[in-house]
């Protein structure tokens, strides 16, 4: 059995910070393998950084970088782990130029697409819902509806 879904919409229904974090929070939290198979099928360049090597220290923080301002991100993780260093606050731009720089020439449905053949909707959805309620206060986890447009084909 074959399912598209239509992951085109998603480019007009989030902004582009949403779509940052959406990727981030993707990346960060799926397994190293899977990712780096995409990313190089994908040809991302830098894609090694996403993976923890040498960059261990901002593992899981990426998402509050985009989505938070500086002030406040450094009061939640100023402390964690001994602070957060220059380093580290240099290794989250470079993350960030990076993912701009691959939703520019890729674009997030495509990056969407490719995480749905090794992950189920459920955990893809979950990662949205997620940052939406970052980026869009006044939502909930069952505040957020989908209108996803599911064509199925039986393979015979």
């Amino acid at each position: 059995m074959t399912i598209e879904i239509n992951t085109e919409q998603l480019n007009d229904k989030f902004t582009e910070i949403e779509q940052l974090a959406i990727l981030a929070f993707i990346i960060e939290t799926a397994y190293r393998y899977d990712y780096e198979a995409i990313a190089r099928r994908l040809e991302m360049p830098g894609r090694t950084i996403f993976a923890g090597r040498g960059s261990w220290r901002t593992k899981g923080m990426l998402m509050e970088w985009i989505l938070l301002p500086q002030e406040e991100f450094l009061r939640v993780y100023g402390g964690r782990y001994n602070g957060t260093s220059d380093a580290d606050i240099q290794t989250l731009i470079r993350k960030r130029q990076l993912l701009e720089q691959t939703l520019a020439t890729v674009g997030i449905n495509r990056w969407i697409n490719e995480f749905l053949k090794v992950y189920n909707l459920s955990w893809m959805m979950q990662r949205i819902s997620t940052v939406l309620e970052h980026t869009r206060p006044n939502l909930d986890q069952e505040a957020i509806h989908y209108n996803l447009n599911l064509s199925l084909e039986a393979i015979r």
